[in-house]
Order: C-alpha cells, then sequence, then structure tokens
C-alpha cells in the first residue's frame, strides 16, 4: 500500500521537508513519524461520543511540521502506544 502524503516531500539531499512552507524536517530514512511535532486530541474530537465512547485509554494523534503547523498525518492509538510502523511502497 502507498500512503501519499501531500505536506511532506523528499529533497535531492534525502531530507524530508514540509511541502507548504519548505523546513526541513530530518532525514527522510529516519521517518516523519520520530521527527514531526505530535498532540493528542481524544476520539470524540473525530467522532460522536456515542460511537467513541468516554474511555481515555485511545486517542487521536496528530503529526505536523513543527516549523508551521500544517499536518502530516492522524492515527488512532491507545494513549501511551509508539507510532505505528508504516512502510511507504
Amino acid at each position: 500500500m502507498t500512503y501519499v502524503l501531500e505536506n511532506l516531500q523528499v529533497d535531492g539531499a534525502g531530507t524530508l521537508r514540509c511541502t507548504p512552507c519548505t523546513a526541513p524536517v530530518g532525514p527522510a530514512e529516519v521517518g516523519y513519524r520520530d521527527l514531526a511535532g505530535t498532540f493528542d486530541l481524544p476520539l470524540s474530537v473525530g467522532q460522536s461520543e456515542m460511537i467513541a465512547g468516554k474511555s481515555s485509554a485511545y486517542v487521536l494523534r496528530h503529526y505536523a511540521c513543527r516549523s508551521c503547523g500544517s499536518l502530516f498525518d492522524v492515527e488512532m492509538l491507545a494513549r501511551d502506544d509508539a507510532p505505528a510502523l508504516r512502510q511507504n511502497s
């Protein structure tokens, strides 16, 4: 599966850059989730409380540019989990 990340690009030197502001994010081989700024929001932000429930065990983790705040990705995971491993292909 190929993941398209519109707000990230790899330059000729192998550096991830934020597309909107062109700020360097870091080396492409490290992976954007380990380099981006993050913030968590409760599941109820993404769906109604009736569906999401009142549990705070799961969150929506947002990955964004540290320079301009452009959003790279969002994933749902347990509050204390590390980012999911995802390979672009």
